[in-house]
């Protein structure tokens, strides 16, 4: 399978399959024409001067959470993973009175914080998994000056 690096300039890069599309409005949108769901990425900036911590990134998914009427979910079923003073969570969750399959991902940097959303039908959910999968593992803060 041919891929293709996408980079934002100051933000990130990942590498996606080359049959699939990329569109950027509000937010980055990541598909296949025939696919069965969308991953976006929403930018966002950050007025934080103190270390990163953990807190930092559960008060943006509890957020997210209460927006969407979900429950509060214990934090051993969220993954938290820390690399070069950057954190990243990882979530999932099957909405079932919307039949929606969501993957929820942030990551969080001193002065910036990416939420990407990947969502499609409950029984679509093992499709197309595994290149989302793929697509997050590729993922590389492009601004090096962002270390703490």
């Amino acid at each position: 399978m041919n891929e293709d690096r996408i980079i934002w300039e100051n933000w990130f890069s990942i590498i996606i399959p080359s049959d699939w599309e990329c569109s950027q409005d509000e937010e980055i949108s990541i598909f296949k024409d025939d696919g069965v769901g969308v991953l976006q990425f929403s930018l966002i900036h950050r007025d934080k001067i103190n270390p990163v911590e953990e807190a930092d990134i559960l008060n943006l998914f509890y957020s997210f959470c209460r927006s969407k009427g979900w429950p509060v979910f214990p934090k051993n079923e969220i993954i938290l993973n820390w690399s070069d003073n950057r954190l990243m969570l990882e979530f999932e969750y099957e909405e079932k009175e919307a039949d929606t399959f969501w993957k929820i991902y942030y990551f969080l940097s001193l002065d910036k914080c990416i939420f990407t959303t990947y969502n499609c039908g409950v029984d679509d959910k093992t499709i197309e998994i595994k290149v989302i999968q793929k697509i997050i593992d590729s993922f590389q803060w492009e601004n090096e000056d962002m270390n703490l």
